[in-house]
């Protein structure tokens, strides 16, 4: 079971260690309003919506966004995330209800900035390139694309390589996204 604890300064995710029975913490998110929101699938019909000083849940079906600082129940054995993934891979974020601009409103290149600098989780980068798509000409693809691996060179050594490995989803997105261009 994963849940959340919140108190002022953080959102915590802690997972129940099986084995000792024990609550043991995932991940502790900043409440700095700088950063943009992870955004995570539930289950099949449910966006868990991450931000620096809030849990949302946004129900697909009905469009219901709901706060949440109590705890959230995830049952991970009903469907896995990759399969959750799999399935709804060509469907967009806005089609499920979320948008983006509702969620986290910002510039374009404000957005633009989150990608090049990987903010965020996939998800919330993928959403980016759902919102900005349309307006987005080959031009600028291939613009942001140089911004990452200028970016990429900019870093050194171990953080240069996280960068390479981790970049390489949201590139391909971008890349798909000039070949419909």
């Amino acid at each position: 079971m994963a849940y959340l604890k919140s108190d002022s300064t953080k959102i915590e995710l802690w997972n129940r260690n099986l084995v000792s029975g024990q609550d043991q913490p995932v991940s502790v998110l900043s409440t700095a309003d700088e950063y943009p929101p992870d955004l995570y699938w539930k289950d099949e019909e449910t966006i868990w919506i991450i931000t620096g000083k809030e849990g949302k849940l946004l129900n697909v079906a009905s469009g219901d966004l709901i706060a949440s600082q109590e705890e959230l129940e995830m049952d991970l054995r009903k469907v896995g995330q990759g399969k959750i993934s799999e399935l709804t891979e060509s469907i967009s974020f806005h089609e499920w209800g979320l948008d983006l601009a509702d969620v986290w409103p910002r510039n374009r290149k404000e957005y633009i900035r989150d990608i090049v600098r990987l903010h965020g989780n996939l998800n919330y980068r993928k959403a980016i390139v759902e919102e900005l798509g349309n307006e987005l000409e080959a031009k600028d693809i291939e613009k942001i694309l140089d911004q990452m691996m200028d970016y990429q060179n900019s870093l050194d050594g171990v953080d240069k390589m996280n960068y390479e490995i981790f970049s390489e989803e949201t590139k391909d997105l971008l890349k798909k996204l000039l070949e419909r261009k």
